[in-house]
């Protein structure tokens, strides 16, 4: 949904700035280097496959109110 205000779009409920201010991008838990993976303080996220470029390892993660766990559980 958009909201036009003085000729201008922008999306309800999320601003740009806004976004942004509460986004963080998720470290490889090997290497602690950044990943091409941006999370946000919402994010859920079970059995994620995450790579790293760098240490070119993929794992899966639990990503849960921006924390980041290795995935332990095995889902049936």
């Amino acid at each position: 949904m958009f909201v036009v205000k003085g000729g201008t779009k922008k999306r309800a409920g999320c601003l740009a700035n806004e976004c942004t201010a509460k986004s963080v991008w998720v470290n490889c838990p090997v290497c602690h280097n950044k990943t091409k993976t941006k999370i946000y303080q919402d994010t859920l996220a079970l059995r994620f496959p995450m790579y790293c470029p760098k240490c070119k390892k993929e794992m899966r993660v639990d990503i849960i109110r921006r924390k980041i766990y290795p995935c332990t559980k095995v889902y049936k």
